[in-house]
């Protein structure tokens, strides 16, 4: 890790498992991450990508995700079915977490706290 970290400039690459790129890693010196098999943990997969983006990260990051798109079968591909259902399994835990903000919610308890006055 340290030799990858310290190189000087230019193309280098050090590929990991998932698991390790998510154990406790500092990798500023990356600003690729490529994804070869996608996870059906998505926290995981984050956990992952996050080792570039640490403190001390100067450069842009960019993540891929590659998929195969088989012309016979078209959208129906594996790769393309797993990556619409990580996308939906991803908005739906932000929209539970977080949940969507609408105008109405805010003036409804704006109204409300003044009435209660």
């Amino acid at each position: 890790m340290d030799e990858f970290q310290n190189a000087a400039p230019g193309f280098d690459v050090l590929v990991l498992a998932p698991r390790a790129a998510g154990a406790d890693l500092t990798l500023t010196a990356a600003n690729h991450v490529i994804h070869l098999s996608r996870l059906w943990n998505l926290a995981v997969e984050d956990q992952c990508n996050e080792p570039v983006y640490l403190i001390g990260q100067d450069k842009p990051v960019t993540v891929y995700c590659p998929m195969a798109r088989y012309p016979a079968i078209g959208d129906q591909s594996f790769d393309l079915k797993l990556n619409d259902l990580l996308w939906r399994k991803r908005s739906m835990s932000q929209s539970l977490l977080v949940p969507q903000e609408s105008d109405s919610d805010y003036t409804t308890l704006f109204e409300e706290t003044i009435a209660a006055e």
